[in-house]
């Protein structure tokens, strides 16, 4: 049972990179957008995208390690 709870902390952890990655990502995009280098509109969509599937799966995450516990 330890075994099964590192491991999702494991994978909440990587979610959580992911996330700040993808951010980290977005904000140099928008400086882009904004200093007026390479326009590319659909990376940000997908990069919004990707951070909104991120952010879910992190949230069902930890809604189910909620309703374990209780």
């Amino acid at each position: 049972m330890n075994t099964n709870l590192t491991l999702k902390i494991r994978e909440i952890e990587k979610i959580r990179e992911k996330i700040i990655e993808t951010k980290k990502e977005l904000v140099l995009l928008r400086i882009k957008k904004i200093t007026k280098q390479e326009n590319q509109s659909h990376i940000i969509k997908n990069k919004r995208q990707q951070l909104s599937r991120l952010l879910t799966l992190e949230t069902q995450y930890l809604i189910k390690e909620k309703n374990n516990n209780e």
